[in-house]
Formats: C-alpha cells, sequence, structure tokens
C-alpha cells in the first residue's frame, strides 16, 4: 500500500479571496485588460510566486456582463520575462518509497525543459462557452506578442451562464493556464433576475478550482516556484496541491443562509468529485445544483450520493444551504476523485478517508466554510436573494418563453488541440456528469444592441510606436 503523505502546509490558513469584479455595463461596454507579469503568494506559509495574470492577478477579474449588450476588450499584452513555470518530466513515475512522483513537491530528479523556459510571452485570449464569432474566438495560430494588443468584440447573445477566460496559445495552452492566466465571465439577464438568485458579493461566490505545485530548495523547504511536473507514465501533470482563487486549501466565512456558488474546474487535467462534509459526515443534502455550463437547467437538482463531478473546464451553479448552523460549525469541500479518472466510484461516507497517494490524490482537501455570525439573507433585498426556487425535482416557474437550440459557438473556428475542453465546450447543451436527465433548456432572444464590427481579422495593435498603429 502507498504510504499517506503529511500536508506540508496547513489547510485552511488562508482566508478565500474574490476575485476583483469587472462590471463591463459601468464602463459602456468597453473593457481594457492588461496581460502581465506579477506576484502571487498561494499560501500564507509560501514564499511569493513569480506569475503571469490578467491585471498581474490570479485568478484574473471577475467580467460581469448583460446578455444583448455587446462588450468590447482590449486584451494588452505586456508580459516580459520568461515564463514563470519549470516545466519538467521526473525519470521515474514513483520515488524509493513508492509514491508517484506527482504526489510531491520538486522536481524529483527531472531537468527544466528549455524550450519551456524559451517561451516569450505571447498570448491570446480565449472566452470559453461564449458564441462569439470566429474573428473573436482566440484561434490559438491568432498570436499576440508582447507591446502588442488585441481588440475583440464579444456579442453576448446568449442566456445567462457561467463562462472563463483563458490563454490558448497553439500547444502550450497547459503552460500558460497553469502560469495564472484564467478568470471568470458571468453573463446575467433578466429571466435569471426573476429568479431571485444571489447576484455578486457576500452572498454570489465564485469559485475557481486548479491544481498546482511548487518547487523546493536545497534543504528541501517549499519555494514558491511554479512546477509543472509529469512522469513517464503520465502524461498529464496532476499536481498535488488544491488552489481555490489563488490560495491553496483556503476558508470562507459564511453567515447561516443561502450562497451562490459560481464553480469552475480550472485544472489542466484533474477532475474534481466534490464532497461537503461536516464532522466528517456528508452534507449533500446542502448542495443545490441550478445550472451548468451553458445556463440554469430546466430544474434544480440534487448533486449525485458520491459527489459532484467536474471534469477539465466544466461548470457548476450551486445553492449551498448554511442556515440552521450555529456559529462556529464547519463544513469541508473534499475531492475523492482518482487521477486520471476513470469514474470508479467512492462512496461519500468514505470520504474522509478519501487521501491516497496511490490514487494520484495525496490531499483531498479543496476548501472550508465556517458559520459565522450574520443577518443572513434579507427578504427585502433583491441583490442578496429571494430564493424563490421550488425543493429539487419539482418545475420551477420560468417566464413564459419559446424554446429553441442555441447555435454553436464559433462554428468555423478552430480547436486548440492543446486545450481539448475546449473543443468539447462548443456544444450548446453541455451537462455536468451525474446530472444528464436534467439536461438545460437552451432559449434564444435577438441581441438588443448592434451587432459587433465584421471584420474577418482582429486588430493587433503596438503601443511601442507613436499613437495606435495598426500593425501584424
Amino acid at each position: 500500500m502507498t504510504p499517506t503523505l503529511a500536508a506540508p502546509l496547513a489547510p485552511f490558513a488562508d482566508a478565500l479571496p474574490v476575485p476583483r469584479r469587472l462590471v463591463a455595463a459601468r464602463q459602456n461596454g468597453r473593457l481594457s485588460v492588461p496581460i502581465r507579469a506579477g506576484a502571487h503568494r498561494f499560501h500564507r506559509d509560501l514564499p511569493e510566486s513569480s506569475i503571469w495574470g490578467y491585471d498581474g492577478m490570479v485568478p484574473g477579474p471577475t467580467i460581469e456582463a448583460e446578455r444583448g449588450q455587446p462588450v468590447t476588450v482590449q486584451w494588452r499584452n505586456e508580459l516580459d520575462g520568461a515564463l514563470p513555470v519549470v516545466v519538467t518530466t521526473a525519470p521515474e513515475a514513483t520515488d524509493t518509497s513508492g509514491v508517484p512522483v506527482q504526489c510531491v513537491p520538486g522536481l524529483s530528479g527531472g531537468t527544466p525543459d528549455q524550450n519551456a523556459a524559451a517561451l516569450a510571452g505571447h498570448a491570446v485570449v480565449h472566452l470559453h462557452g461564449g458564441l462569439t464569432p470566429a474573428s473573436y474566438d482566440g484561434w490559438a495560430e491568432n498570436l499576440v506578442a508582447p507591446g502588442q494588443d488585441a481588440v475583440f468584440h464579444y456579442p453576448m447573445d446568449q442566456r445567462a451562464a457561467l463562462l472563463w477566460y483563458h490563454d490558448h496559445v497553439m500547444g502550450v495552452t497547459r503552460f500558460g493556464v497553469y502560469a495564472g492566466l484564467a478568470g471568470l465571465w458571468i453573463i446575467r439577464d433578466r429571466r435569471e433576475r426573476e429568479l431571485g438568485l444571489p447576484e455578486g458579493p457576500p452572498f454570489e461566490v465564485p469559485l475557481l478550482i486548479q491544481d498546482r505545485n511548487f518547487g523546493l530548495d536545497e534543504a528541501g523547504r517549499l519555494t514558491g516556484q511554479l512546477v509543472h511536473k509529469t512522469d513517464p507514465e503520465v502524461m498529464e501533470a496532476f499536481a498535488p496541491f488544491t488552489v481555490v482563487n489563488g490560495k491553496v486549501w483556503p476558508l470562507l466565512e459564511v453567515q447561516p443562509a443561502t450562497y451562490r456558488l459560481r464553480v469552475l474546474n480550472g485544472s489542466n487535467a484533474r477532475t474534481y468529485r466534490l464532497v461537503l462534509l461536516r464532522d466528517g459526515e456528508p452534507e449533500l443534502h446542502r448542495i443545490t445544483q441550478i445550472g451548468t455550463d451553458h445556463g440554469l437547467l430546466r430544474t434544480p437538482g440534487r448533486v449525485p450520493p458520491d459527489g459532484l463531478v467536474l471534469a477539465s473546464a466544466e461548470r457548476a451553479d450551486l445553492l449551498a444551504d448554511f442556515s440552521g448552523l450555529a456559529p462556529g460549525s464547519e463544513l469541508t469541500l473534499v475531492n475523492t476523485a482518482a487521477a486520471p479518472f476513470d469514474g470508479a466510484p467512492f462512496p461519500a461516507a468514505d470520504a474522509r478517508n478519501a487521501a491516497d497517494p496511490g490514487r494520484m490524490l495525496p490531499y483531498p482537501h479543496v476548501m472550508r466554510f465556517r458559520v459565522v455570525p450574520g443577518p443572513g439573507n434579507p427578504p427585502d433585498d433583491p441583490g442578496r436573494a429571494r430564493h424563490r426556487l421550488p425543493p429539487a425535482g419539482t418545475r420551477p416557474r420560468w417566464p413564459a418563453r419559446r424554446a429553441a437550440r442555441s447555435r454553436s459557438s464559433s462554428a468555423n473556428s478552430k480547436a486548440n488541440p492543446a486545450c481539448l475542453p475546449c473543443a468539447s465546450s462548443r456544444s450548446p447543451t453541455t451537462t455536468t456528469p451525474g446530472l444528464s436527465s436534467l439536461s438545460p433548456t437552451v432559449s434564444r432572444q435577438p441581441a438588443t444592441a448592434s451587432p459587433p464590427p465584421t471584420s474577418r481579422t482582429p486588430r493587433h495593435f503596438s503601443r511601442s510606436s507613436a499613437g495606435m498603429r495598426s500593425g501584424s
């Protein structure tokens, strides 16, 4: 049996950060987002890590848009220096103790990949899940060099949903995202607001879940250097530390109320099966799934009895009910999915014992919720929610509408083989595994604003010249 590993970092030591909101309507639908190098501390006890980030942050700001109101984003590539990730392949799949090398920090005898180290900061942004014209879809070959800008137009002619944006450079998407180039994008609409769901802080919380690994110094101490490590038997990197909104195993203080959790699996390869525990026992009845990749489900539903499965790039819209819990109560979100994930079941009742390096799951922790005193959800505050959803399994009273199939996004655009979830995301009826019977009704309405420009090629600008000169 593979020995268990002691966690080298204290869990639940850092408060969960909430990414900065960038509301398009407050800026007349025109946004400017720099892509730049920065420094980020993934854990209280780690040194700062060098990262690439949108606005120099991990994750990038959460962009919020309204259906039918086009958004124009000027993506400004201000990256300088080398890729802030050491890429390596360990010479052996396990160490001398039989522990998979991907479960431990450091290079495990591997040497840095010089080709990855030579990457010079070219970028291109893809809005994952967006119904976007091909010329603005972030083709993997449409590179934006450091010092250049790309102006992309997004029609927002789709229903309310959680999307995400990320780097999409051909062949090295995994390294750009691992370095920090990812952020959430929320579309809102009138129909969703009529349900009185939480919108904005504190009761709507975005959760970008990823896995990361770090380097070691000569004394065996964690350095904070991002390490992307594979081994001869597994071509994907399954890093041991779960990071939520840029923090390893964070803590979120919640009031005894209902929260809306907008969850994204932003890992390159790892699948999560999420289970909520209280005192080591499952509390899955507190979670109701109301939406998936492309918006609200037709009916709310309970998560599967073994937990909520999210593969790479998949999203889930959840209501978590913390009402009735005394201040000081703690609930822990854990992962029970082995890596690589083969669908093998793992009972939620055993989730407290999910740690198993042999399954490349040395530390199942994801994050913790701690209940604190508070008023909960005021019924007279529409921004905090009225929660008029019926019980799971019953049909909600959606506003009357004509159901129609949504067109596939960017039908003529090229898929990036380095970003396989991007290709699968083009289905307009994607559902979360385990809830396929609750497929969403996809509706469309004409946009209320004029369409974006129809030029076939995105514009690239060089800021190094006088003025804004068009260039390649």
